[in-house]
């Protein structure tokens, strides 16, 4: 709360959580702006934090064109059936290219069970007829995959907490993706929350398989979508001295490394910085299960 609070106040910061490792109450606030900036903020309840100012590249989701099917890793080549996940997607008749971030169980508002994948709102974009909603592996040249069932895409002058959609993978009455993460990892059935020094993985069709740590919870930032930037609460804060993520993985599924426990949802970063939405949080809007 205090982050958010913090960044609606401070119109340069681009990202900003309470620093967990530093024993006087302090702000870490990420900026690109060159502006004279405050070493404290106090908030109306007269509580004072110190603020340390990280010069930061805003936290972009950037949409990338479909790459031609040469020279490709094999995160982003085509796949036959049944389908390791972590590989690139694209939703019909769009111009962008995003990532299928892990096999998942969910229910639908109407108590329907359903099978397939997880991936962000903003690559699966918000579908308004059965076309629209199908999805694609790697391009939309090739059948469909899947199905958009629901989805939950941020809203302007909200706070948000979501940009997540769930994915039927059940096309002719076969699944046509498999129950595995590429290059060959099953996550844990149990998924749990991050905290700050656990070191992570995630696999993306832009940068494969790729380490971190988690840095910060509670990340509250100003997310660029193109067309409008969204103000997201509740975030998880990654960082590698390696580009943890680049455009395209987005919705890539984030483990622990050791126990491969789900711990968020890749959605967002810069050139330093990944950010992830809780599964606690998805977990509480859908019904959602990583038991195979």
């Amino acid at each position: 709360m205090l982050a958010i609070l913090f960044l609606r106040a401070n119109p340069d910061a681009s990202i900003a959580y309470v620093d967990p490792h530093d024993d006087e109450p302090t702000i870490i606030a990420h900026t690109q702006s060159r502006a004279p900036r405050a070493h404290a903020h106090t908030f109306r309840d007269g509580t004072t934090f110190n603020i340390k100012w990280v010069d930061d590249s805003q936290p972009k989701i950037q949409i990338t064109d479909p790459l031609h099917l040469q020279s490709q890793t094999q995160y982003q080549a085509c796949q036959n059936a049944p389908i390791k996940l972590g590989c690139q997607i694209q939703p019909y008749n769009r111009n962008w290219v995003g990532t299928a971030g892990a096999p998942i169980k969910f229910i639908d508002q109407l108590g329907q069970p359903h099978w397939g994948f997880i991936t962000n709102a903003h690559v699966s974009g918000c579908p308004t007829t059965k076309k629209e909603a199908q999805i694609h592996q790697p391009t939309d040249a090739r059948p469909p995959i899947g199905t958009t069932i629901t989805y939950a895409y941020p809203a302007p002058h909200l706070t948000n907490t979501l940009d997540v959609a769930l994915i039927d993978s059940k096309i002719d009455g076969h699944h046509k993706t498999a129950w595995a993460i590429l290059p060959d990892v099953t996550p844990s059935t149990r998924w749990t929350n991050a905290s700050p020094k656990a070191r992570v993985q995630k696999s993306g069709r832009s940068t494969g398989l790729t380490e971190a740590e988690c840095t910060a919870t509670g990340v509250a930032a100003r997310i660029n979508y193109g067309h409008a930037t969204y103000l997201f609460a509740d975030l998880d804060l990654f960082q590698s001295p390696t580009p943890f993520s680049q455009p395209g993985d987005s919705g890539s599924l984030i483990l622990l490394k050791e126990s491969l426990m789900p711990i968020s949802l890749l959605f967002a970063g810069s050139a330093r910085s990944t950010l992830g939405i809780p599964i606690r949080n998805i977990a509480k809007q859908f019904k959602i299960s990583f038991k195979p």
